[in-house]
């Protein structure tokens, strides 16, 4: 394979949106964006949720990208070539620099690769690279990644694993992650916690230079405070607009819209291994407890799609469209709830982000209601994002919590992420599941990878390690006097490394 060409490997690719074309190139300035959340780490080794992954993708570049048509380019590296079953070879592009004045090398991806696999760090987003067994440097601009097996998804992994630099990485261990230097077109200036980050053009960047002086991105998690700013002109973009207030904005001379059929599923996902989710009789009762057409057509505005038969979007490579749905039944949640020993109902903690998903709080609180009619009372409480994070993954606080997880061109990087036993942040465990995870790395041939991914699914509709709810709608604002901004469904969701600020 010479160059970065489409990718015909068994995967489906998303179908991604771009904002209207631009009418002109406006003059060098400032863009401000007013985020829902405040990224705590731009390091991509630990970072999570694809609004801090938007915010880094600015400042670190990954070997090679997807664009909006779902063709694979490259990045830092030129061109690939699988030499066999097990290795990938890359030849990386050469005179490109760190912010800090380190060379872009062989030795980078080395080190990028072999950190993240450290068993000490305990980097989160390892799995990207789990299946890498060494990295060869063949000379300094030319790389070979073997595998432990034969690997299906290695590349469409490697679009999310971002390069760093070796020295400054281990010289500054785990402040990295608020002082990150890469090689994109913008660099990283400072952070200020639960305020905003800044980022100022990089004029010695390899590729096309940004048309945009700096960005700021600013923490603002209350809705009508990011609309409010938006309106007022003190930020030109935001995400997570609010169904309720499309009309109010689009009235507005001054801005534009943008409303995308998402693939990111929102669920419940279950602490699991211990009472009272350690019983799937629970676990099936509380699927049936929830209303989710309820919250689409209401709390959503009718926006969105109910997923009450999935673990994957039907456009997901291997989705199996045979899952019996689940509908609100409160009668059948209390028969099972009393069938597992709770015939008196049935009590939770159960936690919530505020202002990481569209009018998140909004349907944590909804769903609290509707499990009351199943007999299941909630200990509820909704956190910004960060502290959020560190209770429900890291501390596992809560007994259930909501979460998403955005549509990947590949089910092994949801799979990998949620039900490996190795790594499950909800302690999922299933030997047969982890074996079928390696088969369908190993098959490269469409059919038999699809039939793999069915049986996956089957197992998961069984086990009901999450309450699949609903794909959440994307839905963005900008100003119109924002030029080539990109707007799409996966990382990087709004682009600005292209954009402008007319006057």
């Amino acid at each position: 394979m010479k160059g970065m060409a489409r990718v015909f490997l068994p995967i489906v690719l998303l179908a991604l949106a771009v904002v209207h074309p631009s009418v002109s190139s406006g003059a060098a300035g400032t863009i401000a964006v007013g985020m829902s959340i405040d990224p705590r780490t731009l390091d991509p080794r630990s970072i999570g949720g694809d609004l801090a992954w938007t915010e880094m993708h600015h400042v670190l570049e990954p070997l090679h990208e997807y664009d909006n048509e779902g063709v694979l380019h490259p990045m830092l590296a030129e061109s690939y070539r699988r030499v066999n079953d097990l290795t990938w070879q890359f030849k990386l592009r050469k005179n490109v620099k760190f912010h800090n004045g380190e060379p872009f090398t062989a030795a980078s991806v080395k080190y990028t690769i072999e950190s993240a696999l450290d068993p000490n760090l305990k980097f989160v987003n390892a799995h990207y690279v789990r299946d890498v067994a060494k990295v060869e440097i063949i000379d300094e601009h030319t790389v070979n990644l073997v595998t432990k097996t034969p690997t299906r998804s290695m590349l469409t992994n490697l679009a999310w694993v971002y390069m760093l630099p070796p020295k400054a990485a281990q010289e500054l261990g785990d402040r990295f992650g608020t002082n990150p230097i890469g090689t994109g077109p913008f660099k990283f200036v400072r952070y200020v916690a639960n305020a905003e980050v800044e980022m100022a053009a990089n004029e010695g960047y390899w590729g096309t230079p940004p048309k945009t002086k700096s960005l700021i991105w600013k923490a603002l998690p209350e809705d009508a405070t990011r609309n409010a700013a938006l309106e007022a002109g003190e930020v030109q973009a935001v995400p997570n607009v609010s169904p309720d207030v499309i009309a109010r904005l689009r009235g507005n001379p001054n801005l534009d819209v943008v409303v995308i059929d998402g693939t990111r599923i929102v669920h419940l996902a279950f602490s699991l291994g211990r009472p009272p989710f350690d019983n799937v009789k629970v676990r099936q009762a509380f699927n049936y407890a929830v209303d989710r057409k309820a919250l689409v057509e209401t709390i959503l505005g009718g926006m969105g799609a109910v997923a009450d038969r999935h673990y994957f979007h039907p456009t997901t490579y291997g989705f199996n469209e045979k899952l019996a749905p689940y509908s609100f039944d409160p009668a059948k949640a209390k028969a099972l709830l009393a069938e597992a020993g709770h015939p008196n109902g049935i009590k939770v903690k159960f936690g919530c982000p505020q202002g990481r998903y569209l009018r998140d709080k909004v349907i944590c609180e909804a769903i609290v209601e509707q499990f009351k009619k199943s007999g299941i009372t909630s200990e509820f409480e909704a956190l910004e994002w960060g502290s959020f994070w560190d209770k429900a993954v890291k501390s596992r606080v809560y007994d259930l919590y909501l979460l998403s997880w955005g549509g990947s061109v590949d089910p092994q990087q949801q799979l990998s992420f949620w039900f490996d036993s190795r790594n499950s942040p909800i302690k999922y465990s299933n030997a047969r599941l982890d074996q079928l995870m390696v088969d369908g790395q190993r098959v490269m041939e469409p059919a038999r990878g699809k039939a793999i991914y069915q049986e996956i699914q089957d197992i998961l509709w069984a086990d009901m390690p999450w309450v699949p709810l609903y794909f959440q709608p994307e839905i963005f604002a900008r100003n119109k006097n924002v030029s080539d901004m990109n707007i799409r469904r996966v990382v990087p969701l709004l682009d600005f490394r292209r954009a402008s600020m007319k006057p």
